[in-house]
């Protein structure tokens, strides 16, 4: 009975702090808001279990802490997990915050920590967050608490600024790590004014110079200062550095004001004791305070889904991981509004609704533009850009050009596990299992892949050449004949080597050699008709009578319209049936631009209205630029 109550008694103090409400909030927050598992896919942070890895990052100061930062990031590929590793992250950035504050106080002032365990809690929604974050604020605060536990062993305070600080946070490398130093001696110097005043600034300054004067000569013995890159992309957003930088710069900021209201508190508090009603009320969580912790849960909730919530990370991070995942119908839900957060979304709602048997009949009824139906070099996200670009080559059976692609990417890749996946892909469509085994072994090295890289090889050992695979056979059936690297010798020599990856005859060259190609004929129509050249498209449409369909579905009989009203020759479209309403509404579309003397841009606001999703508005549109 005597453990139970004790039990009930020790629960109900936690519930009457803060703290334990912002950290009960902050599961909820990342599990039902920011989902971990799509800070993983959005950062794809690299690690590998291997010594080589290892080592690569050692030599570097400040590698000690991206090789943990690296390590924990893996758990956010499972979202439960990610959320528990950043919860831990959390509760021991507050215990041992709190402990550095109540240091520079004189008793315990835990509620001064909420500041910068909000910070970080709001930090870790930022789908762009630096992986270190978590573990530089922790090494920061580690030997800040060393330093406390050390008391009057001076001769330990400089081996633990440079060990601990130097080593671990790498402060002789990148400039955003002098923050880090300077918040350790800040925190030190207030911590010693409890223990000896006039010593303040001489500790602060200590904790401050031996660390960078240390640095210094590690970097001069040897030691590779570390790039400002390892903290932050060059793709960060200002928002995350300034919340980043105002993280780092709460710790000084709550110590200093920890120590300056220390007097004033105690003495408050001390004036409250006189009252035993009073102090008997304080002794027991009551209402008004937990009314208060509600209410500071309740605004930072609103504070986080309002400011600081990264919907557009967000959404760009879901539609990027069904695109590499070939979840094309949960894709096009997630982007059915039509705000593409990336230039590449366009390309993957294209791919989505050709999977869904869609891409014929409403590619109209989204945003499109001619360049995104296939990939170029110049799109923002290059390492993404290129593991789609392999994939569309895998499909349309250009093995070579998918290889060449990825071998090339693979140098700026950190072995990405998507693109060794892709290279495994290729090996064993091509019926190369050694090869496929090479790219599969360096899986088995990723926590994250590894099971999956583990099964792929148990199936390559009982059936080397995947002839029960039904994937890989499709994949055979549609493999060129002709030699598909024609293209990289083509334009090798050219400063405009981007063309080999806009070429037409990239999906032309499939469909001649295997004519009931649907993916390449879809697609090849498709190019064709974002082009504004819709009697080309009219004149491969008649492959569709391979299929045994002979209707054209409501794009192509849209675009088949608007060749056969063009002058000249007409497009042979040998039998196949053009819906009526789709020759009507065509009919229409010219009535209301008559109406307007062909005064495309009067006439648009009514035809946007009239005609939207349909081929003759998406030409009227790209007539004007728009």
């Amino acid at each position: 009975m005597r453990t139970l109550s004790r039990a009930r008694t020790a629960l109900t103090a936690a519930a009457a702090r803060g703290e334990t409400w912002l950290l009960v909030w902050f599961l909820g927050y990342l599990l039902l808001l920011v989902e971990p598992y799509l800070i993983y896919q959005a950062q794809q942070p690299p690690f590998e279990t291997t010594r080589e890895f290892a080592t690569a990052q050692l030599p570097f100061a400040g590698g000690l802490l991206r090789y943990l930062g690296l390590l924990l990031a893996q758990a956010d590929a499972v979202s439960w997990l990610g959320a528990l590793v950043r919860l831990a992250q959390a509760a021991l950035i507050f215990e041992l915050a709190a402990r550095a504050f109540s240091a520079a106080a004189g008793r315990r002032v835990a509620p001064v920590a909420w500041l910068s365990l909000s910070l970080y809690l709001l930090l870790a929604g930022r789908y762009d967050q630096p992986p270190m974050a978590g573990p530089l604020v922790l090494a920061m605060l580690l030997a800040t608490n060393l330093y406390l536990a050390a008391g009057a062993r001076w001769w330990l305070h400089p081996l633990l600024s440079a060990g601990l600080v130097v080593l671990a946070a790498g402060a002789a490398g990148a400039r955003p790590m002098w923050p880090v130093l300077a918040g350790y001696g800040v925190l030190c110097g207030v911590a010693a004014a409890r223990r000896a005043s006039g010593r303040t600034l001489l500790v602060a300054l200590g904790h401050l110079l031996v660390p960078l004067l240390a640095g210094a000569l590690l970097v001069r013995a040897g030691l590779r200062p570390c790039a400002d890159t390892w903290v932050f992309a060059p793709e960060r957003s200002r928002l995350t550095a300034a919340m980043f930088y105002a993280l780092l710069g709460s710790f000084p900021l709550s110590a200093l004001l920890a120590g300056v209201l220390a007097g004033p508190v105690a003495a408050w508090r001390q004036r409250r004791v006189v009252d035993d009603q009073r102090t008997e009320r304080r002794a027991r969580p009551g209402e008004l305070r937990l009314l208060g912790h509600v209410a500071l849960v309740g605004l930072l909730s609103l504070l986080a889904t309002r400011v600081t919530v990264d919907e557009a990370g967000h959404e760009h991070a879901l539609i990027d991981f069904c695109a590499t995942n070939g979840q094309w119908a949960r894709l096009l839900g997630v982007a059915s509004t039509g705000r593409y957060p990336y230039e590449l979304a366009s390309y993957d709602v294209n791919r989505a609704l050709y999977d869904q048997g869609l891409l014929a009949r409403s590619m109209f009824e989204v945003p499109q533009r001619p360049d995104t139906l296939l990939l170029t070099v110049d799109t923002p996200y290059q390492l993404a850009a290129r593991v789609r670009l392999a994939d569309q080559y895998i499909d349309l059976g250009r093995l070579h050009l998918a290889e060449y692609v990825l071998h090339n990417t693979l140098v700026m890749g950190d072995n990405n596990p998507y693109l060794l996946s892709r290279l495994a892909k290729v090996y064993e469509v091509l019926d190369q299992p050694a090869a496929a085994r090479i790219y599969l072994n360096l899986l088995t090295d990723n926590l994250v892949w590894r099971r999956w890289a583990w099964a792929r090889l148990a199936r390559l050992a009982a059936d080397p050449s995947l002839r029960g695979d039904a994937d890989i056979q499709r994949l055979r059936a549609v493999k060129l004949t002709e030699d598909d690297l024609q293209f990289i010798n083509r334009y090798a020599d050219r400063p405009e080597e981007r063309a080999w990856y806009i070429d037409p005859e990239i999906i032309a060259g499939p469909l001649r050699c295997h004519r009931q190609h649907r993916m390449a004929l879809e697609y090849l129509v498709a190019y064709f008709l974002l082009a504004g050249r819709p009697n080309f498209a009219a004149t491969e449409m008649p492959r569709l009578l391979d299929y045994g369909e002979n209707r054209l579905p409501r794009a192509w009989a849209e675009g088949a319209v608007v060749a056969l009203d063009f002058p000249g020759r007409k497009p042979d479209l040998k039998g196949l049936v053009i819906d009526p309403e789709c020759v009507r509404r065509y009919e229409r579309f010219k009535a209301v631009l008559n109406e307007y003397h062909d005064d495309l841009r009067a006439a648009m606001p009514r035809l946007e209205r009239e005609f939207a999703g349909t081929y003759y508005l998406y030409l009227a549109r790209r007539r004007l630029g728009l």
